[in-house]
């Protein structure tokens, strides 16, 4: 009998090589009919024998190409109609638009094809296949087909008709196809922006400027990149300054694994990520004498190295003998150019070499970074390769809520239905450029999506660019508490039901109050938040200034643990001697301060745990400098030798770590009418941990052993905290837990203490996840509204 099926599903199935899959299933069962994209969806008709058509459909399921995936999948039949052959229809707006596919790096067969001289795209740095090739970076609108990317203006070829046409082809229906006579073409530009070559010559040129230690700008996938050879320390620090980035860790690209693993440790999970087809910059430990420029990444212990991410990539680098610096060029604090104007102004006389195309970036997308904890990746960066992204969740909303995430790292997302759908990272919100970049971000998820906001969330914080901006919008403002956004970006990500303990530790979100918090224990069910435990405030000595200059936070504590002994001790710790002829100066602020600027972050207090051992004293150029230091540090000790220390007996006391503190305010409120006061927060004391620490500064034991046991006297105290309040599911959430060796010691120490924790691993730890906590924690309270 035969029967006809139309199938409709939503999902990633756009970009990805799905129609071919379904067209080539089609043929080898014999049954009828067409497939069509449609925005976040695709149609699926079908006829022939019943038991034929249910063997097609299962294949359909369980053959999906890479990097495809079904969030939603609805049948129904029909009358037949006599349908002959089966083709892929033009394509029409029939979804969500949620299925865009990020760019993915160049599959096998591309590069098989353009390492062979006889093959037409011999050498062709733009090859591509359905398979692989930019994505995101070119889509100007959906269903994703040609005429809709920065490809319609490349008229194809004959040949490359002919491929793009073929049901048996690799390239059929892959919209970025080209090839050398059709295709986008390299230029190569001096800095005075005069021509120095074309294709082939333009390559070579750029290579041995390459060679001769000259900075290169290269327009990479979703943006320029400089790029200079990494084992030469003065071309480094000449970046450097060019650049305006004194201090902050370089990327490395090199040709293949086994360069990867000359110059780093390389696990098997980290393998599989730096040859994944997302290519993201994996952190590895770095190894011993290797051929790489101490001013690559100063005074640390891993290095993120990636291999080639496009096939200009892999052109560029091949055989070249040394690694490359790969990084974003930009102005300080702006996001990634993509434009050839945008480029030559802001970067002019930062550089020699100017490598370009004809192909146009429609939007900027920086590399992702990626780290192993616990032997799983852990996202530190989600951009080229992973954005965007759809999560489905259980929470649920009628209409559309949009995230506008923080003010750092910042992200967009929206929830529509039931399906959260994420931006790439924009980055730090401080320049116009980047406002300008966080708009249309937002309207390009709106956009696609065909979506029509009901609400739009924002922090707390009023001076936070993405809170001014939502007052800006014509719909209603829910705004949510960051650590909040913080707990309810790891629930989505693990679709946890029920009681859950937030840790949420990060540098700074604001609180009630007006309070500036940061080390925070919040109970969350649902739309019901509380605040439950906090660490003890410390001073913050000169406001914001104690943020990028971490010795005021160690003078802080310092004054918190010993009062009028503090300068003292101060001078016995080695760690502060470049700022003790500050140290008066600061005591004259700390006696005028009438009403202290105080916080219960983490992140200041572990600046203070790094300069009282040396690390990033007098000021970070950038955001974490110190903590990473302190992390750097922490992983040259061991437990063997803080044992030996006497600092690694025993768990610390729990009446020592704990007390309740009964005149700290009750409640967080996500709304305030919606939560009920409870009892007062515990407030957890750190002053046993950085007691210890000073006692080992002063009895001059090794800045390793006592860096890694400050860490493990930190995991403790969080393990023993939570604990107290017995629920099963923890998160461990905000920036400190990008820090590996806190991350991996309380996650044991949860473990052991029969607690179930979940570490952000889609998703960073830190702000860059906000805005997904934001909708999700947006549609929980419209949800319990409206009941």
């Amino acid at each position: 009998m035969v029967v006809r099926h139309v199938v409709h599903l939503i999902g990633t199935v756009q970009g990805v090589g799905f129609r071919p899959t379904v067209i080539k299933l089609a043929m080898s069962h014999g049954v009828s009919g067409w497939v069509r994209n449609g925005g976040g969806a695709a149609e699926i008709v079908c006829e022939g024998e019943q038991p034929i058509v249910d063997r097609f459909l299962r294949d359909v399921r369980n053959h999906l190409p890479p990097g495809a995936t079904i969030l939603n999948w609805s049948e129904k039949s029909e009358e037949p109609a006599g349908l002959v052959g089966f083709l892929a229809r033009e394509s029409a707006m029939i979804g969500d638009g949620l299925g865009v596919v990020p760019d993915r790096a160049p599959c096998s067969n591309c590069l098989a094809e353009m390492s062979d001289p006889t093959d037409r795209r011999f050498r062709y740095p733009f090859i591509n296949c359905t398979g692989c090739g930019p994505r995101w970076t070119i889509v100007l609108d959906l269903p994703y087909d040609r005429e809709r990317t920065s490809m319609r203006s490349f008229l194809l070829c004959a040949d490359c008709a002919v491929e793009y046409g073929e049901p048996s082809s690799r390239r059929f229906h892959a919209e970025p196809i080209a090839c050398p006579v059709c295709g986008p073409r390299l230029t190569l530009l001096d800095a005075g922006g005069l021509e120095l070559a074309r294709g082939e010559g333009a390559l070579a040129t750029s290579r041995q400027m390459l060679v001769d230690g000259k900075i290169l700008v290269l327009k990479g996938v979703g943006g320029f990149q400089y790029c200079c050879r990494a084992d030469d320390d003065r071309v480094v620090r000449w970046l450097r300054l060019r650049k305006g980035r004194p201090d902050k860790p370089f990327a490395l690209m090199v040709s293949t694994i086994h360069d990867v693993k000359r110059t780093c440790r390389v696990s098997g999970q980290e393998q599989r990520l730096l040859q994944s087809p997302e290519a993201p910059i994996v952190l590895l430990g770095r190894r011993h004498g290797v051929a790489v420029a101490w001013s690559v990444a100063p005074r640390l212990r891993h290095l993120g190295m990636m291999l080639p991410s496009s096939p200009l990539h892999h052109l560029l680098i091949q055989n070249l003998g040394f690694p490359l610096v790969v990084t974003s060029a930009n102005l300080s604090g702006e996001p990634i150019c993509i434009t050839d104007d945008e480029a030559k102004t802001k970067l002019q006389n930062t550089f020699s070499g100017f490598l370009t195309h004809d192909r146009d970036i429609v939007r900027p997308v920086d590399d992702s970074v990626v780290q192993v904890v616990g032997r799983k990746m852990q996202m530190v960066r989600r951009a080229r390769g992973y954005s965007p992204m759809t999560l489905p969740t259980y929470q649920r909303t009628d209409g559309c809520i949009v995230g506008l995430g923080g003010h750092l790292k910042n992200t967009v997302a929206l929830l529509r239905n039931s399906t959260v759908v994420v931006g790439q990272v924009v980055g730090d919100l401080d320049t116009v450029a980047a406002t300008t970049v966080h708009r249309k971000s937002v309207a390009d998820l709106v956009r696609l999506t065909r979506s029509a906001p009901n609400f739009v969330v924002a922090d707390w914080h009023p001076d936070y660019r993405t809170t001014q901006e939502a007052s800006q919008w014509p719909h209603p403002i829910i705004r949510i508490q960051h650590h909040h956004a913080h707990v309810a970006a790891a629930i989505a990500e693990y679709g946890l039901r029920g009681p859950v303990v937030g840790v949420a530790w990060d540098g700074l979100g604001l609180g009630e109050r007006n309070e500036l918090w940061g080390g925070e224990w919040l109970y969350v069910d649902g739309h019901f938040v509380r605040r439950i435990a906090h660490l003890r405030p410390i001073d913050l000595p000169g406001g914001e200034r104690a943020h990028v200059e971490p010795w005021r936070c160690a003078v802080s504590v310092l004054v918190d643990l010993f009062s009028e002994n503090w300068k003292v001790v101060a001078a016995s710790i080695t760690g502060l001697a470049p700022v003790r002829n500050r140290l008066d100066q600061l005591e004259h602020v700390l006696k005028a301060a009438v009403e202290p600027v105080r916080t219960t972050a983490a992140g200041r207090l572990f600046d203070a745990a790094a300069a009282l051992l040396g690390c990033a004293v007098s000021v970070q150029s950038w955001e974490g400098q110190a903590a990473v230091e302190l992390e750097a540090k922490a992983g040259t000790g061991s437990r063997r030798r803080t044992m030996e220390s006497g600092r690694g007996g025993g768990h610390l006391a729990r009446s020592r770590v704990l007390r309740d503190d009964k005149n700290k305010a009750p409640v967080v409120e996500a709304v305030a009418n919606l939560v009920e006061a409870q009892s007062s927060p515990v407030v957890v004391d750190w002053r046993p941990a950085v007691s210890a620490l000073v006692r080992g500064v002063q009895a001059q034991l090794t800045a390793g052993a006592l860096a890694w046991a400050f860490h493990r006297d930190l995991s403790r105290l969080i393990a023993l905290t939570t604990a107290r309040f017995g629920v099963k599911n923890v998160v461990l959430v905000g920036g400190c837990f990008q820090n590996r060796v806190l991350a991996t010691q309380t996650l044991r120490d949860l473990r052991l203490l029969g607690m179930r924790p979940f570490l952000p691993r889609l998703f960073p730890p830190g702000d860059s996840a906000l805005a997904v906590g934001q909708v999700s924690a947006a549609a929980a309270i419209t949800e319990f509204q409206g009941r």
